[in-house]
Order: C-alpha cells, then sequence, then structure tokens
C-alpha cells in the first residue's frame, strides 16, 4: 500500500483570524465546509464551530491518529460515539477513499477504547500512514447494527467535511459487524464501492438481498471451522448471488476460526482488493 506523507497541522494565518476554543483546532482540508464533528467529552459551543477536534493527549497534528469523536443521541439504542482516522497529508488531495468500520459483539459499551481491541482500529492504533479516511463506531451494550440510517448519515457526514472521494466509501466488518454490513449494504447500496463481510452469521440468501447488490461487489471472508458462524451459510450466500449474476469474491481459510478472522486486517492486500473497486 502506498504511504501518506505530509500532516495536517494547523490552517493558514487567515483562518486562525477566530480564536480557538480550548481544546480544538482548524485543519487544512482545501473545503469552504471545515470539520464539525469533536472529541468525547467535549461540549459543542457556538465558539467550537468551524473547528475539528483534538484528541487528548494527541498533538495539534491530527492526522496519523485515532481521535474520539461524540454524536449527540437520538434515542437510547444509538451510536454515540466512534473513532475518526484521518491519512496523513490530509490537505495534499480531494480525493481520499473512505472505510466505514463495524465491529464485532465484544467490543460494544460505553468505553470507546474497547474497539481497540482488535480489527482494523487496533491497526490503526499503532499505524500512521494508513491511506484512509476510516469511521468505526462504537454501539452501546445490548445493541446491534440495525439503525442503517444512522450509519449512513455519519459517513455521508465525514465525506461532506473531509477531501473523500464519494466513489470510493467501503463497508467492512467483522461477526456482529459483518452481519451489520449485509443490512447496510442492502439499505444503502449506492453509498458503497464495495463491501466486505468477515466471519459473519450470514443470512439466508433472497431475492432482495441479490436485486440491491446487483452492482456492489462483495466480499466475503470465512473460515471453515468458524464455531461461532457457520461456513455452510457463506458458502450458501456465495452459491447464490454468484448465480444472480452478483460479483462475489470469496476468500476461504481452512481451519481457521472464528476469532482468528480478526487477522484479516492486517493485510494490505485485503485494502488493495478494496481499492480495485470505484461506484460506477
Amino acid at each position: 500500500m502506498t504511504a501518506c506523507g505530509g500532516g495536517a497541522d494547523r490552517g493558514p494565518a487567515q483562518v486562525q483570524a477566530e480564536a480557538e476554543p480550548e481544546g480544538w483546532h482548524r485543519a487544512r482540508t482545501g473545503r469552504a465546509a471545515v470539520p464539525l464533528s469533536r472529541p468525547v467529552g467535549v461540549a459543542a459551543t457556538p465558539a467550537a464551530r468551524g473547528f475539528l477536534g483534538r484528541a487528548d493527549g494527541a498533538s495539534n497534528d491530527t492526522t496519523g491518529v485515532l481521535l474520539p469523536r461524540g454524536l449527540a443521541p437520538a434515542g437510547p439504542a444509538d451510536v454515540r460515539q466512534y473513532y475518526l482516522y484521518l491519512p496523513r497529508g490530509l490537505e495534499s488531495r480531494d480525493d481520499w477513499p473512505l472505510v466505514l468500520w463495524l465491529h464485532g459483539r465484544s467490543l460494544r459499551g460505553d468505553d470507546l477504547t474497547r474497539v481497540l481491541r482488535y480489527g482494523l482500529a487496533a491497526r490503526l492504533a499503532r499505524e500512521r500512514d494508513f491511506p484512509f479516511v476510516v469511521v468505526a463506531p462504537q454501539l452501546p451494550d445490548g445493541q446491534s447494527w440495525t439503525d442503517t440510517d444512522r450509519l449512513s448519515d455519519l459517513v455521508e457526514e465525514i465525506a461532506d467535511r473531509y477531501p473523500v472521494d464519494d466513489d470510493r466509501i467501503y463497508l467492512i466488518g467483522y461477526s456482529m459487524g459483518a452481519g451489520g454490513v449485509w443490512r447496510l449494504a442492502v439499505d444503502h447500496p449506492d453509498l458503497f464501492a464495495a463491501v466486505a463481510p468477515a466471519a459473519a452469521l450470514t443470512p439466508a440468501p433472497s431475492e432482495a438481498i441479490a436485486d440491491a447488490l446487483e452492482d456492489v461487489p462483495i466480499r466475503i471472508d470465512h473460515g471453515t471451522a468458524d464455531e461461532a458462524a457457520p461456513f455452510a451459510r457463506a458458502q450458501a450466500m456465495v452459491d447464490f448471488l454468484r448465480n444472480e449474476d452478483v460479483d462475489v469474491t470469496f476468500e476461504v481459510y481452512p481451519g481457521a476460526t472464528h476469532g482468528q478472522l480478526t487477522q484479516i486486517y492486517k493485510s494490505d492486500d485485503f485494502f488493495a482488493w478494496l481499492l480495485r473497486h470505484e461506484r460506477d
């Protein structure tokens, strides 16, 4: 994968004329619409409008690090917080690809750092040159990835506020998060260039799924020894979708258990597969 150089420090002098609220700063994105999300626990005030929130403990360069973000709750079961990753050199391009990553069941809660235990967020906690904008929301305890409208709204807000290529927005998830990939892809297929559920408890094949995904390439990763999500269900979905002429890539991991599939996000080949696809 191509590493990204540079970094988004403070904006130009004319942008800094307005005093920055404590704990906030602007980022140069090359767009008139500046980011509006804020760090978890920091209240939105009139003085903070137009400023990009800085994560606690992070330097003023907010690219190349995971940034905690808060969402205003719209209901008791809503996603309320997420990590945002902005690649280095953010201000140098206007066509960054974006990935929405949905975690598995064990990472739910109100402690956002749980999301760092495995998967893509765990990789980004260590990596500084990942060439995607990444959104990694967290579910509250006891909830599932069913509010597809809230997730699509979040993706669209990030894509509007940052220099994202709207034709290269990708949806990936593991385990229960992969179940969310299926729901979100079916409900909002026009949003994504490609989708990739891994170790999903795969839904039953249906014409509705095939119709929704007829123009969306899908990659299904599954271990043959998955004890939590039967491999046979993934195979049945692949066979059905291929029969319906849906573009399906099936990555089979002989002998791999459910938990071992979390390792796929360490592979650059996985993300290279995403980048081979753009919305038509």
